[in-house]
């Protein structure tokens, strides 16, 4: 069947594809074929997602205020329940899961026991983020349509201006960022 609100995607260490299907409520696998099938559960209108070094999935998700743990085998486990606002999306950075919480103008950091902290008030409604090779954190901010460098000393510049309302991020292996759009556009830096 179609997937009919894609909203994240993420790739294994493997390279198999993995889409959040808020339409569904679930978490798709497809293999190679293309064939799909439903990954982990426990799932409220997924959204964003990242994988740690362990293969673990997280994701975020915005009807349950909440991220979800899945390991490889599909097993899934709350890491963080009961948050103040939604979660829009997730990254992954030594041994932390970071969040941004839009409507709060926040980025948080969870530790694996799901105990959390703010980590940034900088952008004023975050939204997609993706870490470089360096570590430095880039944030989408909605209001400002633009694209926010955190450095690793916590400096925070403006990256970039988006061409439109800025969504998510990702970097490459060549160490390019791409930027989605909420009016089609996917840029590259």
């Amino acid at each position: 069947s179609p997937v009919l609100a894609p909203a994240g995607v993420a790739f294994s260490a493997s390279g198999t594809l993995y889409v959040a299907n808020q339409n569904t409520s679930t978490v798709l696998k497809f293999n190679s074929n293309g064939f799909a099938t439903t990954f982990g559960g426990g799932i409220s209108n997924p959204f964003g997602m990242t994988f740690d070094d362990g293969g673990n999935l997280y994701v975020a998700n915005k009807s349950g205020y909440s991220i979800t743990k899945i390991n490889p085998a599909g097993v899934s486990t709350s890491l963080v329940s009961g948050m103040p606002a939604y979660p829009y999306d997730v990254a992954f950075r030594d041994g932390y899961v970071y969040a941004t919480v839009q409507d709060r103008g926040q980025v948080l950091r969870f530790d694996a026991a799901g105990v959390g902290t703010v980590f940034s008030t900088a952008v004023a409604e975050p939204r997609g983020l993706a870490f470089d090779a360096a570590g430095n954190l880039f944030v989408t901010d909605r209001q400002s349509q633009s694209i926010k460098e955190i450095s690793t000393s916590g400096v925070v510049t403006t990256f970039a201006s988006s061409p439109g309302e800025p969504l998510d991020l990702a970097f490459d292996s060549n160490g390019y960022l791409y930027l989605s759009t909420y009016n089609n556009f996917i840029m590259k830096y």
